[in-house]
């Protein structure tokens, strides 16, 4: 992530929207953070940061409950599991 403040501070980025970062949540002395807070800062105009709920609608809470019945289904049926991230089954 320091990488894109980085890219963005050099004017080698024209800008960054980030939902996920390192550690969540992020310290208050995190980089991004520091940068998007202080006007004075090169990519604070140029930086959106969203606390990690981007998903959040009627249509993003739709998709969870089908894409979470449709893997529940799959395991029923003795079927691979789609976005499986543990290797569980």
């Amino acid at each position: 992530m320091l990488a894109v403040l980085d890219a963005i501070t050099s004017g080698h980025l024209g800008g960054s929207g980030i939902d996920v970062l390192e550690t969540e949540p992020p310290s208050a002395e995190h980089p991004l953070l520091k940068a998007w807070r202080d006007p004075a800062h090169p990519a604070h105009d140029r930086l959106i940061l969203n606390p990690h709920s981007a998903f959040y609608s009627e249509e993003g809470l739709m998709d969870m409950r089908i894409k979470g019945s449709e893997n529940c289904r799959r395991a029923l049926l003795g079927q691979p599991l789609r976005n499986l991230v543990n290797g569980a089954m």
